[in-house]
């Protein structure tokens, strides 16, 4: 059974093969249900990153598969072991050479190296060509230059400390002779991020749409137009820390997904908050920050829209959709 490892910095447990087996086929079936929109962190290479865990992809070459037990997704480790195992993937392949001779050599001593090298050659064959998400990835794509003002899209994905994965959507402009700027222009009018943008939107991946906007908003020279924040998780599963309005169903029906949406923007026309998981994984601002984000509002003129979708099995999709419709919510429950 699945074991506990609770670290200083990352509670966690350690599904077996069995375990493991059944949780890495679920999950990309789990993505492909969500039917994410540009707004999220890839679908298909989340999905495709995590079904490369399978014990049955890499042949036993990996004890146990380690899952965050915030979120019910793997932990960073996890990923970054899958990830170092595609960047030699390739040159593994060469040097391991014909996989008809490993074949015959390892039916020789099915106990023996050969074996193991067969077993290391498939593993590596499937990770060549299989889809995998960037752990961080920061673009900026330059949109025009009007009226003295360079316009951007921000883009960043991340698997965030908090354990979800992140993609923040950022629409905004800079005066061009600013002295604080967030990107650079050149001559073909492609756009790169300075370092001291990139290392302020990290801080922010795991606060909400508005508090970006806000602190963005403030930097001299930028104006912020809107600020999108897609999350992927946490999931619920039985051996994750599930909120007790959930619990029963996930024993019952094996495990609930989410995924948020959370906007801040200046053509929102009414703020609007229908995820039910906000008094469960917001942090509560205090008075000051409040008093100071209605200030913002009236100055800036933004709204704020949240949302969150739900993947369940099939069989559970009504009895979810009352529980949350219990949270004075209406979502978007998928089935699969």
């Amino acid at each position: 059974m699945a074991e506990f490892m609770r670290g200083a910095t990352v509670p966690s447990v350690t599904l077996d093969d069995d375990e493991a087996r059944a949780y890495a086929s679920r999950m990309p079936r789990i993505m492909r249900a969500s039917r994410l929109n540009s707004h999220y962190p890839n679908a298909s290479g989340l999905g495709g990153h995590i079904g490369v865990m399978n014990p049955d992809v890499h042949r036993g070459l990996h004890k146990g598969l380690e899952v965050d037990e915030r979120t019910g997704l793997p932990t960073y480790k996890a990923f970054t072991k899958v990830q170092s195992d595609a960047a030699v993937a390739a040159n593994q392949l060469n040097v391991l050479g014909s996989r008809e001779v490993l074949e015959r050599k390892a039916a020789r001593d099915p106990e023996g190296i050969y074996a193991k090298q067969l077993a290391k050659y498939d593993y590596y064959s499937q990770l060549v060509n299989a889809d995998q998400i960037p752990l961080g990835h920061m673009e900026v794509r330059y949109r025009k230059r009007d009226n003295g003002r360079d316009y951007f899209n921000v883009s960043l994905d991340k698997l965030d400390v908090s354990g979800v994965f992140v993609r923040y959507a950022i629409d905004c402009s800079q005066v061009i002779s600013s002295s604080d700027q967030i990107a650079k222009v050149d001559e073909r009018e492609v756009a790169q991020h300075t370092d001291s943008f990139r290392s302020l939107i990290y801080q922010f991946t795991s606060l909400d749409a508005e508090f970006t906007l806000v602190k963005l908003a403030s930097m001299a020279g930028l104006d912020v137009e809107r600020v999108v924040k897609g999350t992927v998780g946490p999931f619920y599963f039985p051996f994750t820390n599930t909120p007790d309005v959930f619990a029963e169903f996930v024993e019952k029906h094996g495990f609930i997904a989410t995924f948020g949406l959370d906007m801040a923007a200046n053509d929102v026309t009414d703020d609007r908050n229908n995820d039910p998981l906000t008094s469960f994984i917001m942090k509560t601002v205090s008075d000051e920050v409040a008093e100071g984000y209605g200030i913002a509002r009236q100055r800036i003129g933004y709204k704020v829209f949240k949302d969150r979708k739900f993947v369940c099995a099939r069989a559970g999709v009504n009895e979810l959709r009352e529980i949350i419709k219990g949270l004075g919510c209406n979502t978007i429950i998928y089935g699969v």
